[in-house]
C-alpha cells in the first residue's frame, strides 16, 4: 500500500456535508480529513433536491452525511475511510501523499482536487487569505443534579448561551430519563478569551436559564430539592470564517457553506 500509486479523475476532501454532497453527486473519491465536526443538533435548513439526496429543513446533517458516506463507501469511492493523519499536496506532479494512522504513506495522482476543508491539508499553492467572522462555542456538560425533565432545547435570548440542547445521558447504562447537555454560544474573536464568556460564566447562566424554566435539581425530601449542579466535560471553539473559493490550474479550494452552495446551483 505504501508504494502503490492510485489514480483518480477527482479527489474531494472535507469533512462536512457539502463535501460529501458534491463527492456523491459528481462520482468523485471522498477523503474525511476529519471526524466529529458536524454537531449532532444542527439541521440541513433549507430545501433542495441534490443529485439523488432529496434534502429537508429539518433533516439532520450528521444523518445525512452517515448516510452518504455509506454510499461512498460501499461504492469504494472511500478508500481511506477513518485512517487519515495528514495529507500533503503536491502540486508540481499532481499527487496528493496521503499519511494515514498506521504510518503508511500512499500516493495519489488526480485530475483535480476540490477541498472544501484544509484541515491536515499542507502545500496548497495559494494563501487561503480567510477571514475570521466570530467562534461558535460548544459548552459540554453532566448534569449531576437537575438532570430530569421534559425539555429537549431552551433558547437565550441573546448569542451568549443562545440555546440549551438537552440530551439522553449516555454515562448511565439503561437510562431513559436523566438529560446531560451542551451550550450553543456565538462569540466575537475580540470576546473569545474574555473571562465574562468563559465556560464557567456559561454555566451559570445556563443554570439561571434551566430555573427560569422551572427545572429543579434532584429530589432531597418532600418538596425539597438540591441546587442544579453541572460539571463540564469540554468547550469546543469552532472558528467560523468567510466563504471563500480560490481556483488555480487544477486545485479547487472551496469553503462555502452548504446553502450557498446550493443557492449558486453548484450541486
Amino acid at each position: 500500500m505504501g508504494k502503490h500509486t492510485y489514480y483518480y479523475e477527482q479527489i474531494v476532501i472535507g469533512s462536512k456535508l457539502n463535501a460529501v454532497l458534491y463527492a456523491h453527486k459528481t462520482n468523485s473519491i471522498f477523503i474525511n480529513n476529519s471526524v466529529d465536526r458536524i454537531f449532532p443538533f444542527d439541521k440541513v435548513g433549507i430545501s433542495a433536491n441534490v443529485g439523488n439526496a432529496l434534502l429537508e429543513p429539518k433533516d439532520s446533517e450528521r444523518d445525512i452525511f452517515n448516510s452518504l458516506v455509506y454510499d461512498i463507501s460501499l461504492a469504494g469511492r472511500s478508500p481511506f475511510s477513518g485512517i487519515v493523519e495528514n495529507l500533503r499536496l503536491d502540486p508540481e506532479n499532481d499527487e496528493l501523499h496521503v499519511i494515514t494512522k498506521n504510518g503508511y504513506t500512499s500516493r495519489c495522482k488526480y485530475k483535480s482536487i476540490r477541498i472544501f476543508d484544509s484541515t491536515m491539508v499542507s502545500g496548497l499553492p495559494f494563501d487561503e487569505a480567510t477571514t475570521l467572522l466570530h467562534y461558535r462555542v460548544l459548552d459540554w456538560f453532566n448534569a449531576r443534579s437537575g438532570a430530569q425533565h421534559k425539555y429537549d432545547c431552551l433558547r437565550g435570548d441573546d448569542s451568549f448561551c443562545k440555546k440549551i440542547y438537552f440530551y439522553l445521558s449516555p454515562r448511565i447504562d439503561g437510562n431513559k430519563t436523566k438529560k446531560d447537555l451542551v451550550v450553543e454560544s456565538i462569540i466575537s474573536k475580540e470576546n473569545i478569551d474574555n473571562v465574562d464568556y468563559s465556560d464557567t460564566i456559561a454555566r451559570l447562566k445556563t443554570v439561571s436559564m434551566m430555573k427560569e424554566a422551572g427545572i429543579r435539581g434532584t429530589g432531597n425530601g418532600i418538596g425539597k430539592f438540591l441546587p442544579i449542579k453541572l460539571e463540564l466535560t469540554r468547550r469546543e471553539k469552532i472558528p467560523i470564517i468567510s466563504n471563500n473559493y480560490m481556483e488555480k490550474d487544477n486545485i479547487i479550494f472551496d469553503n462555502r457553506s452548504l446553502r450557498t452552495l446550493i443557492e449558486e446551483n453548484v450541486f
